[in-house]
């Protein structure tokens, strides 16, 4: 009997070892499991294939592109920057050029323009009270959001913004301890810095607002060369620059992300003049001109350069008046029509005269205050582009008593004398049901026909 209960014991005892054993076995290969399972994960994050970069986010993060010194793409715990004079950061989205800021912990990315889309006043106290910020964002106050509305499938395309909202009291020393969260943005002192600063692919020669402010609500603005000077809210006109950040599920269909062959995100098939995007080149009357608006299926287009002869806008009227002759609005709609081969393409439309005071009063919003309805027109304060060439009429008033123009010289407004002789640049509306071939490339424009 003792024999027996020894034995059972023993055979209870070597039961029990080894089913310790087993368990600590189905635990160490339970472990094993797991840790090869996140090793294999963190690796294929790290190590994407080309294969499997459906996504514009899943290129731009692959191993071969992140660097730790130079300039490129840089990454820290869950996001990354371009920092440097990076080559390898454009993106071709709604008829822009567009440069990748940076990419988020949700890998959305954020998205500057490679150039100055328009000039306006800030003329406002912080920049969501701003007159940039009225122009970029929709509200329910008329002519409001233009740009947010010229982009393509903005509500699946766009997510809200992140911008730093902190007051920069010395540009040497930028934080970033407040944020806010915008439709569309500007760039801030912060991600300025990140970039690199004057040293950085951001510096274009081109001079632009930034959302900061410092704590007397001046405007810090990003100069012509790079460097960063502060300017009053209520100035006459900046460079603006939007921003906007792409959601992460952002398909990339082709490109390399160079300025020859940026990334390209939208794949869409365009047959008509009408179906082009706000920013794309059309070629007419062996011109070049961009599109910069729409308006009951006409398509408004801005001349790329210069009519060939300087012309004074009127003997001292500042009113654009097409039967007025000897002004320069009677030149253009009477005199000039037969410069345009096809004219017939041309179409009343509708521009605005309101007056843009050369004050701390002016406001791209008062230009909607007066319209007319001609053929030819000039460019208005606000439009886009409208900085492209220098020394040239818009037909914006400056002041009615005075009988002042505002004009464009090196990027930005003044008023001028209605008298003075200046450049000459045209803004029209074309038959939007014009077929187009070519890409609206500046390289390979739009061609029209019928």
């Amino acid at each position: 009997m003792e024999k027996k209960k020894r034995r059972l014991k023993k055979s209870i005892k070597k039961k029990l070892f080894y089913g310790i054993i087993g368990i600590n076995i189905a635990w160490i290969l339970l472990l094993i499991g797991y840790y090869s399972y996140r090793m294999y994960y963190y690796y294929k994050l790290e190590h994407k294939d080309t294969a499997d970069t459906s996504y514009l986010v899943d290129t731009l993060t692959l191993e071969k592109n992140i660097v730790t010194t130079g300039s490129g793409l840089y990454h820290d715990k869950d996001s990354y920057w371009y920092h440097g004079k990076v080559k390898n950061n454009y993106v071709s989205y709604s008829g822009l050029l567009w440069r990748i800021a940076g990419i988020d912990e949700n890998n959305n990315m954020k998205l500057v323009t490679d150039e100055v889309i328009t000039m306006i006043s800030h003329h406002g106290t912080d920049y969501k009270t701003s007159d940039v910020y009225k122009w970029l964002n929709p509200s329910t106050e008329e002519h409001t959001g233009i740009f947010y509305q010229n982009l393509n499938q903005n509500d699946k395309m766009v997510v809200d913004t992140k911008l730093c909202s902190d007051v920069v009291k010395n540009p040497n020393q930028v934080t970033c301890e407040k944020e806010e969260t915008v439709k569309v943005g500007l760039l801030s002192l912060n991600d300025y810095d990140k970039a690199g600063g004057k040293n950085s692919y951001i510096n274009q020669g081109t001079s632009f607002y930034t959302n900061s402010m410092d704590s007397s609500k001046n405007v810090w603005v990003i100069e012509t060369d790079g460097t960063i000077t502060g300017a009053k809210a209520n100035n006459t006109g900046y460079g603006v620059r939007p921003v906007i950040t792409l959601k992460a599920d952002t398909t990339l269909y082709q490109g390399t992300g160079t300025k020859e062959d940026p990334y390209q995100i939208e794949t869409v098939t365009k047959t008509q003049l009408k179906d082009t995007n706000v920013g794309e080149y059309v070629q007419y009357s062996n011109g070049l001109y961009r599109v910069i608006g729409k308006e009951n299926g006409s398509v408004k287009v801005i001349d790329t350069s210069l009519l060939p002869a300087q012309e004074s806008f009127s003997d001292g009227s500042v009113d654009y008046d097409s039967t007025n002759y000897g002004t320069l609005a009677y030149q253009l709609n009477h005199d000039y029509t037969s410069y345009y081969q096809n004219p017939e393409w041309i179409q009343p439309g509708t521009f605005y005269t309101g007056t843009y005071a050369n004050t701390d009063d002016s406001s791209y919003l008062s230009t909607y205050q007066n319209k007319i309805i001609t053929n030819i027109g000039l460019p208005q304060v606000g439009d886009y582009f409208i900085g492209d060439v220098t020394q040239v009429y818009t037909l914006t008033p400056a002041s009615l008593e005075d009988e002042m123009m505002i004009s464009v010289e090196n990027g930005k407004y003044y008023a001028d004398v209605a008298t003075k002789e200046k450049g000459v640049r045209p803004v029209f509306y074309l038959n939007g049901s014009l077929k187009i071939t070519g890409n609206g490339t500046k390289e390979n424009p739009y061609q029209l026909g019928v």
